[in-house]
This record gives C-alpha cells, sequence and structure tokens, in this order.
C-alpha cells in the first residue's frame, strides 16, 4: 500500500516534472468547444445568434433568445490520433472515447404587458465539459547525443549542486549502525526507523530517504529526492573532482557512445467541466444584456513510461545499459469565472454581439509518484536490476493559476425561419496567465511575456432551416499562442450538421474535426530535445432537446 508524504513549501522545483509550470496553464488556458451538437456544427459561432445552452457559454445574453423554456442533453464520441516524430522516427496512437459531455436547462419569463422595458428575462443553469483529458501517446527514436542520466544530472548539479552525503543511503547506513541514537534529533523518523523489525528484515533505506528528503529538503525538496533517485540507481556518481565543500558535481555511469534508443509511452485521462448559473435580461425586444457565473472543476491523471537502451561498448567498469522512469501525476482543483455579453438586434436582419470571459482562477493541487529501475553491466556480465521504489505519493501543496480571459466580436445575418449566418472572432490573452504565490513563481511568470503571444480566433457557421430540417455547417482558426510557431501550429478545424424538429422534441447531430502540430521535450530538464506531435481530433455528437 503507497503512503502519502505532505512536501510543504515545495513550488519550484516541481517544475521540472511537467507540473505547477506553463503546461499546466496551457491545459486549461486551451479549451474546447464540447457542448450541444448544434453548437459545434457551427464550431462554436453562435455569438450574435443565441438561442442554444452551449451558445449561452459563448456569450449570456444568448438565453433571452430563446422563446420557450428547454432542456437539453449531450452525448459524445471522441477520438483522436496522434503522430509523433523523434529523430525521424514515426509512432502513433489513436484513441476512442464516449462521454456525457452537457446537460443543462433555461427557464424564459415573458412580459405580457405592451410597451414593457423589459420584454423578457431568462435563467439557465448549464453543465459541459470544456476538455477531455483523455488522450495517448507513444515516442520512441534513437537520440544521437543525450541520454535521461542527463535529467538526474540537472537535478543534482543544480544550485550549486546536492550533497552527496544528503542521497547517499550507505552514507546514512554507517552513520546510523555506528551510533544509532547520536542522530535522532537531526534525522527524526529516519532515525527511528532502524529500531524497527522492517528494517531488519529489508535492510533498505532508499524508501525512507526518498521520504526524509521530501519533508526536509524545503523548496528543494523534489529537486533532492530526483538527485537521490539517479544516484541510488547508479545512473550517476559524484564526479572525480567531487568537493562537498565548494564544488559538488556529478557525472553519469551511462555507457558513453550516444546512440540511445529511447521510447517514451503517455496515457492521460480526466476532464475540465463548468457548471454555469446564467441570467439575462431583453430590453425592448433589441438590446440583450446577461451574466455568467461559472464553477469550474477539473481532475486530470498521468501515467508516463519512459525506457531507454543503448549497445555501447563495456569495459571492466560497470556502466548503465537500460533505464525504466515510470512518473504517475495526479492533478486536481476547482475554480471560477464570469462572463458578460450583449446582443443588439439592430434590425430583423442583422445582429451583433460582444462578450467577455474572465480568467479562470484555479486551485490547484499535484500528486506524484516515482518508479526507477537500471540494468548495468560490463564487459563480462550482467548485474542484477538496481531498482528505487519509494512506494510513497508526494502530495504537494495547494497553488492557484490564472488563464487567459477572453474578448469576443460576433455579427450575424438573419434570414428570418430559412437560417442564418454568424461570425465570431474574438482575442485570447495569453499573455496575462499567472501562477501564484508570484513569489514563488516569479521566474515561471517573467517567461510568460518571452513565451506566448495573445492569439486571435476565427469562427464561422451557418444553419440552413428546410421545413422540420436543419442543415449546418462551420469553420474554426485559431493561431498559434506560442512566439516560436513551431512550438505549435495554428489551429483549424471543420463542422457538419444535422438536427430534426419533431415538435416539442429535436434531435441534433454533429461531426467535427480539428488539427494541430505541437513540439515539446520529453522532460523539461536534462532531456529537451523535442519531439513533433499531430493531434487530430474527430467528435460526433449527438443532443436530445425539450421544449417545455
Amino acid at each position: 500500500m503507497k503512503k502519502y508524504i505532505a512536501i510543504l513549501g515545495i513550488t519550484l522545483g516541481l517544475s521540472n516534472v511537467q507540473a505547477q509550470n506553463i503546461e499546466e496553464l496551457m491545459r486549461y488556458t486551451q479549451t474546447e468547444p464540447l457542448g450541444t451538437a448544434r453548437f459545434r456544427a457551427l464550431s462554436g459561432a453562435f455569438g450574435a445568434v443565441g438561442g442554444d445552452l452551449s451558445a449561452i457559454s459563448l456569450n449570456p445574453a444568448s438565453s433571452s433568445i430563446f422563446n420557450n423554456n428547454q432542456l437539453a442533453v449531450t452525448t459524445s464520441i471522441y477520438g483522436s490520433t496522434n503522430r509523433t516524430n523523434y529523430f525521424g522516427s514515426t509512432s502513433e496512437e489513436r484513441l476512442n472515447d464516449f462521454d456525457l459531455n452537457q446537460l443543462g436547462g433555461v427557464l424564459v419569463f415573458k412580459t405580457k404587458k405592451s410597451g414593457a422595458k423589459v420584454n423578457k428575462f431568462a435563467l439557465a443553469v448549464n453543465y459541459e465539459k470544456q476538455n477531455n483529458f483523455n488522450d495517448a501517446v507513444s515516442v520512441k527514436g534513437v537520440n544521437p547525443n543525450n541520454s535521461i542520466a542527463n535529467y538526474f544530472l540537472h537535478h543534482a548539479n543544480k544550485n550549486g549542486g546536492v550533497s552527496a552525503f544528503d542521497i547517499d543511503s550507505f552514507y546514512y547506513s554507517h552513520v546510523f549502525d555506528a551510533n544509532q541514537n547520536a542522530y535522532v534529533e537531526d534525522y527524526g523518523f529516519l532515525a527511528n526507523y532502524f529500531n524497527t523489525s522492517e528494517y531488519a528484515i529489508s535492510n533498505n533505506l532508499a524508501p525512507y530517504i526518498y521520504q526524509y528528503l521530501g519533508e526536509t529538503g524545503g523548496a528543494f525538496s523534489f529537486n533532492d529526492q530526483q538527485a537521490f533517485l539517479g544516484f541510488e540507481s547508479f545512473i550517476i556518481d559524484v564526479a572525480d573532482n567531487y568537493n562537498d565543500s565548494n564544488n559538488r558535481v556529478y557525472k553519469s555511469l551511462v555507457a558513453e557512445g550516444g546512440n540511445y534508443h529511447q521510447e517514451h509511452s503517455i496515457i492521460s485521462s480526466g476532464y475540465n467541466g463548468k457548471l454555469t448559473v446564467n441570467g439575462s435580461i431583453s430590453l425592448h425586444d433589441r438590446l440583450i444584456i446577461g451574466v455568467n457565473l461559472n464553477s469550474h472543476f477539473s481532475d486530470f491523471t498521468r501515467n508516463s513510461k519512459f525506457f531507454e537502451r543503448n549497445n555501447n561498448p563495456l569495459s571492466v567498469n560497470d556502466r548503465v545499459k537500460r533505464i525504466y522512469f515510470d512518473n504517475d501525476t495526479h492533478t486536481f482543483g476547482n475554480g471560477f469565472s464570469l462572463q458578460l455579453g450583449t446582443i443588439l438586434k439592430v434590425n430583423k436582419f442583422l445582429r451583433l454581439g460582444a462578450s467577455y470571459e474572465s480568467p479562470t482562477w484555479h486551485k490547484l493541487a499535484d500528486e506524484i509518484s516515482q518508479k526507477l529501475t537500471v540494468v548495468s553491466g560490463n564487459n563480462l556480465r550482467e548485474l542484477q536490476p538496481d531498482v528505487v521504489n519509494p512506494n510513497l505519493t508526494l502530495v504537494f501543496e495547494p497553488y492557484r493559476i490564472r488563464t487567459a480571459d477572453k474578448l469576443n466580436l460576433s455579427g450575424a445575418l438573419i434570414f428570418g425561419k430559412r437560417g442564418f449566418l454568424n461570425i465570431d472572432y474574438g482575442w485570447k490573452f495569453y499573455e496575462r496567465m499567472q501562477l501564484r504565490p508570484e513569489d514563488e513563481f516569479e521566474e515561471q511568470n517573467s517567461s510568460i511575456g518571452n513565451t506566448f503571444v495573445n492569439s486571435k480566433q476565427l469562427a464561422v457557421g451557418g444553419e440552413c432551416k428546410i421545413e422540420r430540417w436543419s442543415l449546418r455547417g462551420g469553420y474554426r482558426y485559431e493561431t498559434s499562442p506560442y512566439i516560436k510557431k513551431s512550438l505549435m501550429s495554428d489551429l483549424k478545424g471543420y463542422s457538419l450538421g444535422l438536427g430534426y424538429n419533431f415538435g416539442g422534441t429535436k434531435v441534433d447531430i454533429a461531426y467535427s474535426t480539428t488539427s494541430r502540430e505541437v513540439a515539446k521535450p520529453i522532460f523539461d530538464a536534462g532531456l529537451i530535445d523535442n519531439f513533433t506531435k499531430n493531434l487530430r481530433s474527430n467528435n460526433l455528437t449527438a443532443t436530445l432537446s425539450f421544449e417545455l
């Protein structure tokens, strides 16, 4: 059974395991239009049209476009294809998933008095997913120069270097065997552990040193733990000129010669959901004003498995041949945001819309567990594996993120009961993202302005009604939020849909597809060679709605 330990005061070091960093901000800022089938069929281009439960999530004024009370529920079949390229080697992973991604209703109140200033107001509650985190990525290739050893070297040599006395299990056991009681004050539970039967049976200090470093190392606890993993498994060792006073330098014990075959498998799951409470009023059947109060909740799990091997020549000295490094991450939390929106009916043919979505203020927490297995050998034989398995979960202090806010402008041509054409153009302000507390994330926050630009977003969608049938289509385009376009390409998406009105009941279906290419490193430190990933997502969505 795994133990859970709290790592107090640790935030800075964690950025090197792809958590509490820029990637976290992007995960919650880049949302998808995972709403009703009608909304998806138009690629989310609904800002000036309204009259759809998911359109409320874009423009809060949309609820007062409804003429009747309505309930809707939506399900989706989500499919993704990830094609990766790493030093010329390609891999592909496919994933399919079924999900309930929208449920909500709206109540419409009309004023019967002729000439009243407020001719209608509406109240709505709607839940929908903003992200589906279910994903699978496989990366394979031969790295000509860099080994995973560089990851552990980065942590061991960081901030003036980790003291070898802090990460050497032989040192701890030697000290305690010589004088157990003398170090109880300095080493706490670690000292007491020597008096247990568990130590007498296993004679294995590794899990307890890993825990000890996490509980006492302060801001660099995680950094020390990564150095310990590499040192205890014989991936790294002190350099020949190491001096604990003024030259804490480490070296790699991986067989030299390059051409390291590396594989990285990532399985992700989870969601980012939004519950919206909406209110809007219609003034003189011409100007509509609305507001949303949004509650966000998320759960994200990632299982990462890294493997490296080499066939480089060996000597009488032991050198690492194979490495298996597992990292499991769980991020969860909640947040809040608000939205303001308006729709102006210029005349019966033209509508204009505008909406603002505030940043989402998330409060998140991370849990991480790790395991490392290393196989070494020499020119005579292969050694038994060195396994460092702390068998515990690190629980980090909660932290806060502020996602990008968004401004959207819309225009729609209304063709009576025959249909409409809507265009949305928006800006998402990535430069305003932030990690908090600010003093603990100063380095990451200062890099945001040097990494990101504000993104522009275009969505065009139309609907044509033929008796009880509705035919729909849409196009979506988003510019890359990165200054370096090689890190993330522009996004393009297309959609089609069909609806049928039975009277009080409507059935809608939609198909949508998007594609985008990203480049990212396997690890954020040490082993930072990029692989490219071409992600294509395909969604089939169905909505059942009832007028009440």
